[in-house]
């Protein structure tokens, strides 16, 4: 499987393959906290990654930190009708 770019994240929401992360923040905050509750029960158990992510132990200066260096990747692209419609 191909991992998606980064490029234009920050104008890219909602986020996962279901759409229920709206944020930036709720999405690095579901990987750092995914296992310690709150998020639901997930869809496929045996697929999910218990060795790298779900418990990161990030502050909350860190997960800040983690937003504003994912909306430098953001560089103020905006598809217009015209492009859509080709």
């Amino acid at each position: 499987m191909k991992v998606p770019t980064l490029r234009n994240v920050a104008i890219t929401a909602p986020y996962f393959h279901n759409g229920v992360i709206t944020t930036l923040e709720q999405a690095v905050q579901f990987y750092n906290k995914r296992d310690l509750g709150g998020f639901g029960t997930p869809e496929f158990p045996a697929t999910m990654n218990r060795e790298e992510l779900g418990n990161l132990h990030l502050t909350d200066d860190e997960v800040t930190d983690i937003v504003a260096f994912l909306k430098t990747l953001t560089d103020g692209y905006a598809a217009s009708a015209v492009a859509t419609k080709a």
